[in-house]
């Protein structure tokens, strides 16, 4: 006699719990989601994670612990590791960072407009064309923007008129995302000098 077949059907509860056992059976101690190309990692008392989608940064998994592998190297460097102390990651990274990224670091850029004008006092290009003439989005980098971050090695950028707050957090984002994944994936600090800033941006 042939035994009826049994079919079962999972709903979306169904498999998180799965995908939840397999995770603590796994000894992995970390979850990850994403929202708007951004990726947020929470784990169990320890360090929650933050990093875009677009910057090519990869998670090493130590411990059962999720880390950023920032220099792409494929092992946890102590500076990577949040478990250390603020000073210890300190020193380690400054022992990697070459003299040219040391100066890089000591500079600030010069003042930007978000986006760059086309014409006129800080004139900036796309892709070698004006803003009007690029088709580029307010919240895209310009040339010279790309060349201070990435070649110039420059963390510290002067802001001094935005479109409105939405480009200007969209811009942001594109440029953590850019530096995130270059070098030692430091992040940029944005400095705005409110006495300078544009009223048409608040």
């Amino acid at each position: 006699m042939r035994k009826p077949f049994i079919t079962v059907r999972l709903t979306h509860g169904m498999l998180g719990a799965l995908l939840v056992s397999t995770c603590a059976c796994s000894g992995t101690k970390w979850t990850e989601i994403e929202k708007d190309s951004i990726r947020i990692v929470t784990q169990q008392e320890g360090a929650v994670l933050g990093y875009s989608a677009n910057s090519g940064v990869r998670l090493l998994t130590v411990d059962g612990y999720a880390f950023k592998d920032l220099n792409r190297n494929g092992r946890l460097d102590p500076y990577e590791d949040w478990r250390l102390t603020p000073e210890e990651r300190a020193v380690d990274l400054a022992g990697q960072l070459s003299t040219e990224e040391i100066a890089g670091l000591m500079l600030y850029s010069a003042h930007q407009s978000i986006p760059g004008a086309s014409k006129g006092f800080g004139t900036s290009t796309y892709n070698g064309k004006s803003f009007d003439e690029s088709g580029a989005q307010p919240s895209d980098l310009s040339d010279a923007q790309r060349k201070f971050l990435t070649e110039d090695n420059v963390r510290h950028v002067l802001v001094t008129r935005v479109q409105s707050p939405e480009v200007a957090a969209r811009w942001n984002n594109n440029v953590q995302a850019l530096v995130e994944g270059i070098g030692h994936g430091i992040l940029r600090s944005l400095i705005i000098p409110m006495r300078r800033i544009s009223p048409s941006s608040l």
